[in-house]
C-alpha cells in the first residue's frame, strides 16, 4: 500500500497511515511533532488543511514558531516570578 500524492478529498488519515507504514521514520517525526504540539496551549487549527507535503512543512514551521514565541513567554513569567520574590523578601 503506497502513497499516493495525487489523491483528493478527507481521507488524511487514510493516507497518513498508507504513508507511515512504508516509511516508519515519518511516523517518529510525526510523533514527536504531535507531542510537542500538545505541550503548547492555545493552538488553533485550520481545518482547511489539503493534506500536501507542502502544508506539513507549513505546519510544522509554524508549530517551531508558536513553540519559540511560547518558550519566550515562559521565560518572561520566570523573570516576573523571580522579581516578586526579590521584592517579597526585601520586605519581610
Amino acid at each position: 500500500m503506497g502513497f499516493d500524492r495525487n489523491q483528493k478529498g478527507n481521507n488524511n488519515n487514510k493516507r497518513r497511515r498508507s504513508f507511515v507504514k512504508c516509511c516508519p521514520k515519518q511516523q517518529k517525526v510525526s510523533d514527536k511533532l504531535e507531542a510537542l504540539k500538545s505541550l503548547i496551549p492555545h493552538r488553533v487549527e485550520n481545518g482547511s488543511s489539503s493534506g500536501d507535503d507542502d502544508d506539513e512543512i507549513v505546519k510544522a514551521e509554524q508549530l517551531f514558531q508558536e513553540t519559540a514565541d511560547y518558550i519566550v513567554v515562559l521565560k518572561t513569567q520566570v523573570f516576573v516570578l523571580q522579581k516578586l520574590i526579590e521584592i517579597y523578601d526585601e520586605t519581610s
